[in-house]
């Protein structure tokens, strides 16, 4: 009868045993799994937790793929292209497909100038150029030559530090001349190349500029009068009545501030993105309405703006850059590969989250932090190449931050954007400085910009935004 007894009791602590084995089987890959399946992923997490990154592997999840071309017109192009030819100035702006055609017919000729050829100090100021037939380009942003030269032709710029916003291009004597001005020091830095295949393709361009459905007749501020208000010759505008914009309304419909509730479809979205489950038991509210969900090597924090906060305590927690199709070298993977996995991470979230039909989270920035190596991704939304400019204390609309191959931060805030109102001419460059000077007396202008504010839910209104010399 004892034995019977034992035997009884041996067999409740295996059952017992075997419950909680199961229970931590579920919290660790059950939990882990979002409903359209991600097993692999659950699995290959649970073993490299466990010290077998080698068996993990066969455990990859397949390449994300998209319809999306990943050129790198794509990834830098400008807020606008200006061209001087014997016919006038017309210009590629205010719309994002108009402005990457443009851009891409010009940007090879570009690329190929700088790499092909060494930098040499221009003497004169950038502003001594314009008035010449050539190619104005205004990138929108200060962008890193070296950087912009890695994603194009990936090869390093000869310029160790070069940040630049404006460019200008035109032949001279049969030669092909790239002028790039440092945002830093204002000095300028000239490439200049006899190749004549270039020199025929540029000049082609800037003939055909006139009846290209991309370019529309414009003025350049080197052509108008400021009342003596000192303003830089590049700036960009339209005559009266012929640039029409519309307003925009933003909004975050990831959360419902009516029923302070996070939208269930956009949420689980995200949050499969990133490896976790809408429905796993490991989550958490904050009392200012945040949740967070935890996983064993990283977590994700989504607040009710809209801003998702995902980072990692070891690199393997983070997304791997095989998950977006890049191939890793014998001397592991490029500036080249990293950002285009970085534009592969945005556009794999559902578009209504990241500006819908209207806007874009365009490239803005990409360096590697001194002490630890990390390579730094910064995105802007932008509106048909015109800057939005979030309320809040970070400068960027999504950061990305790459280590080992794998993705192992991210802050991205989720916007949408839509037309809204009666699209209007805005107000002329010339009287919008003008006006802004008033209250700048004896400031030179640095540049003025066409932008939208995004305060929260309030229509935007695009605007000139006169910024001072200090």
């Amino acid at each position: 009868m004892r034995k019977i007894k034992e035997f009884i009791k041996s067999i409740i602590l295996t059952f017992l045993v075997l419950s909680m084995l199961t229970m931590s089987l579920r919290i660790m890959i059950v939990d882990r799994m979002v409903q359209e399946g991600t097993f692999k992923s659950s699995v290959r997490a649970l073993l490299q937790s466990i010290g077998l990154p080698g068996i993990a592997d066969f455990f990859k999840e397949e390449s994300i793929t998209s319809d999306i071309t990943y050129s790198t017109e794509r990834f830098i192009y400008p807020s606008f292209i200006v061209v001087r030819n014997n016919e006038g100035v017309f210009a590629a702006a205010y719309n994002r497909d108009n402005i990457i055609n443009a851009f891409s017919g010009i940007k090879n000729v570009i690329t190929k100038v700088i790499k092909s050829n060494p930098a040499q100090d221009y003497k004169k100021p950038f502003s001594t150029l314009i008035t010449e037939k050539g190619i104005l380009i205004d990138t929108g942003r200060s962008l890193s030559l070296d950087i912009v030269m890695r994603v194009s032709e990936n090869s390093r710029s000869t310029v160790k530090r070069l940040f630049f916003r404006y460019c200008f291009i035109t032949e001279t004597n049969n030669k092909l001349s790239v002028y790039v001005k440092n945002e830093e020091t204002n000095s300028v830095y000239v490439f200049s190349s006899k190749n004549s295949e270039l020199l025929t393709e540029y000049n082609k361009y800037l003939t055909n500029a006139s009846s290209s459905q991309v370019f529309s007749p414009a003025m350049i501020s080197s052509d108008m009068q400021f009342n003596g208000i000192n303003t830089p010759p590049w700036l960009l505008s339209y005559k009266a009545g012929t640039l029409s914009l519309s307003p925009s309304t933003p909004s975050n419909i990831i959360y419902n501030k009516t029923d302070k509730a996070f939208n269930a479809q956009y949420l689980s979205s995200v949050l499969k993105i990133f490896g976790f489950n809408y429905n796993s038991v490991r989550r958490d509210t904050e009392k200012n309405g945040s949740v967070i969900y935890v996983e064993n090597l990283s977590s994700i924090t989504i607040t009710p703006q809209g801003r998702a906060l995902f980072s990692t305590s070891q690199p393997e927690g983070g997304l791997s850059l095989s998950t977006f199709g890049e191939e890793v070298s014998e001397n592991g993977y490029s500036l080249q590969n990293i950002i285009v996995a970085a534009h592969k991470l945005i556009d794999s979230f559902d578009k209504r989250l990241t500006g819908g039909s209207d806007a874009d989270l365009r490239f803005s920035n990409a360096y590697f932090e001194d002490e630890s190596g990390t390579c730094v991704i910064d995105f802007d939304y932008v509106i048909n190449g015109m800057p939005v400019k979030l309320s809040g204390d970070h400068p960027y609309a999504a950061r990305i931050k790459y280590s080992d191959g794998y993705f192992t931060e991210a802050d991205i805030t989720f916007r949408t954007y839509a037309k809204s109102g009666t699209a209007f001419s805005p107000m002329q460059i010339d009287n919008a400085i003008i006006l802004a000077g008033l209250s700048h007396p004896n400031k030179d202008v640095l540049t003025a910009d066409i932008e939208y504010n995004d305060t929260g839910d309030k229509e935007m209104i695009p605007d000139y935004r006169v910024y001072f010399k200090k």
